[in-house]
C-alpha cells in the first residue's frame, strides 16, 4: 500500500500533494498564519475526498530543519553490526537520546548516511494531521536540494503513525517508496463553486522551473481561498436569513400574542358589561 497523497509540512504552511502517474501533483497550500486555516485546511480535506478513489490516506513530509543529515561509521559486517553501531554513532549529536529519536539510514562504502528526527516532532504533526482528518499513515523527508542525487537512496522513512494500525489493512502494508516526493505539476481543480470538488487531473508536462511551480502553487492557493471565500459567503447568507427568519417569527408570535390579548381584554370588556346591565335590570 502506498498513500494517495501527501502532506507536505513546513513552519510557514502545509502543501497537499496527489500522486499521479509520473510523480506528485499539487493541489494546493494553506498559511499556518491564515485566520482561517480551519476552514483552509477542511476544504483541502474535501477536495482530497474527491480526488481519491480508494479512501484518503497521507504521508507526511516533515521540514527539513527539524532533520538532522549526518554520516557515521557502519562498518558491519551484519545488519545487526550496523543498527548498533549507527545508534552509537548518534548518541551525542542532538539534544535527545537515542530512543527519543526515530531515524532511518542507508548504508555505502561502510558509511552509514543517517536521517534523524525527534520522536516529538512526528508526534505533533501527527496531531495536526489528525485533526484535520487526512489520516496520516507515515513520516518521510526529502533530502535538501543540495545534497547529491544519490545521497539516500530512495525515501527517508521514519516509521508509521499511532493511528496507521487503523487505517492499514493487515494484508497490505505499507511499501517503502523507491524515491522521495518530487512535484511534477499541479492538480487543475474544475467547478470551484461546488460543494463538492470536481477535479481533474493533468500531470502531462513535468514542471521543472522553479518560478513556474511557484506560480503554479501560488494559483492552487489562490484557488483554495476563492473556495473558502466563497463558503464563507454562503454560510454567512444562510445566517443572514435563519436570523430573518427568526426575527419574523418573533414578530408574528409578537402580534399574535397582542390579539389574543386584545380578544381577551374585548372579552372581558363585555362580560364585565353584561354584568353591569344584568345587576341594573334585577335593581330596577
Amino acid at each position: 500500500m502506498k498513500p494517495s497523497f501527501a502532506l507536505n509540512l513546513t513552519h510557514e504552511g502545509i502543501g497537499l500533494l496527489h500522486r499521479g502517474r509520473r510523480g506528485w501533483l499539487s493541489v494546493g497550500e494553506v498559511a499556518l498564519d491564515d485566520p482561517d486555516v480551519a476552514e483552509r485546511m477542511a476544504w483541502l480535506r474535501r477536495t482530497a475526498a474527491g480526488l481519491a478513489t480508494g479512501g484518503v490516506t497521507t504521508k507526511l513530509i516533515l521540514p527539513n530543519s527539524e532533520i538532522l543529515y549526518d554520516e557515521v561509521p557502519a562498518p558491519g559486517p551484519g545488519d545487526s553490526d550496523r543498527e548498533a553501531q549507527v545508534r552509537r554513532g548518534l548518541e551525542g549529536r542532538t539534544p535527545y537520546s537515542i530512543d527519543e529519536l526515530a531515524y532511518d539510514y542507508v548504508v555505502s562504502g561502510g558509511v552509514a548516511r543517517v536521517a534523524v528526527v525527534a520522536r516529538e516532532t512526528l508526534a505533533e504533526a501527527e496531531a495536526f494531521a489528525a485533526e484535520h482528518r487526512f489520516n496520516p499513515v507515515s513520516f518521510v523527508a526529502v533530502p535538501p536540494s543540495d545534497a547529491p542525487p544519490d545521497w539516500f537512496s530512495g525515501e527517508p522513512l521514519f516509521g508509521l503513525t499511532s493511528i496507521a494500525h487503523s487505517l492499514l489493512d493487515d494484508d497490505d502494508p505499507l511499501e517503502r517508496e523507491d524515491a522521495p516526493v518530487r512535484i511534477v505539476g499541479q492538480v487543475n481543480l474544475m467547478g470551484i463553486g461546488n460543494s463538492t470538488p470536481v477535479v481533474e487531473v493533468s500531470d502531462s508536462t513535468p514542471v521543472s522551473d522553479v518560478t513556474t511551480m511557484q506560480a503554479m502553487e501560488a494559483a492552487a492557493a489562490a484557488r483554495a481561498r476563492q473556495q473558502a471565500e466563497a463558503e464563507a459567503r454562503e454560510k454567512a447568507e444562510a445566517e443572514a436569513k435563519a436570523q430573518a427568519e427568526a426575527e419574523a417569527r418573533e414578530k408574528a408570535e409578537a402580534e399574535a400574542k397582542a390579539q389574543a390579548e386584545a380578544e381577551a381584554r374585548e372579552k372581558a370588556e363585555a362580560e364585565a358589561k353584561a354584568q353591569a346591565e344584568a345587576e341594573a335590570r334585577e335593581k330596577a
